[in-house]
This record gives structure tokens, C-alpha cells and sequence, in this order.
């Protein structure tokens, strides 16, 4: 084998080892650029899934504190009318008895 055969065999050997390299660089590039972005939507869906949880114990909350406040407003209604209906009954006692 010529001398001028060796070096093209040897430079061919070492282009082929380059290329091999840089499609096993780009592959690992790709590699790692594809998780990061899939963390990346991972983080923001679990950001979003946060956000709606809150927001739905925020509607829940809203929706006790009316419901407490429906209540406490019937029951106060409830104690008020009682009480005028205690009062009416006196006073009409009183009435009958021409004590007024």
C-alpha cells in the first residue's frame, strides 16, 4: 500500500470517528433539550393544577361562609319572629283582660 493510500485511510478513519462523534453530540443535545422542555411543561402543569386547586378551595370557602351566613341570617329571622310572636301574645293577654 502507498504512502499516499495509508494517509487517505487514515484520514478517512478519523473523519469517520468525527462525524460519529458530532451525530452522538447532537443526539445527546437533542436528548437533553427534549426533557428539559418536557420538565418544563411537567412544572407548568403541575403551576396550573396548583392554581386551580386553590381556586377551587376559594369558591368552596365562598360558598361555606354564604351558606353560614344564610343560615345565621334564618336563624336570626327565625329568633325575631319568636319573639314578636312572644310580644303579640302578651299583648294580647293584656288586651283581653282589659289590663291595657
Amino acid at each position: 500500500m502507498s504512502n499516499w493510500a495509508v494517509k487517505d485511510l487514515i484520514k478517512k478513519i478519523f473523519q469517520h470517528k468525527r462525524d460519529y462523534n458530532n451525530r452522538r453530540k447532537n443526539k445527546n443535545k437533542e436528548q437533553r433539550q427534549h426533557q428539559h422542555q418536557q420538565e418544563q411543561q411537567e412544572q407548568h402543569q403541575h403551576h396550573q393544577n396548583q392554581q386551580e386547586k386553590h381556586q377551587h378551595q376559594q369558591r368552596q370557602q365562598k360558598q361555606q361562609e354564604h351558606h353560614q351566613n344564610q343560615q345565621e341570617k334564618y336563624q336570626q329571622e327565625y329568633e325575631d319572629s319568636g319573639k314578636y310572636l312572644f310580644k303579640f301574645i302578651i299583648f294580647y293577654y293584656y288586651y283581653s283582660q282589659n289590663l291595657i
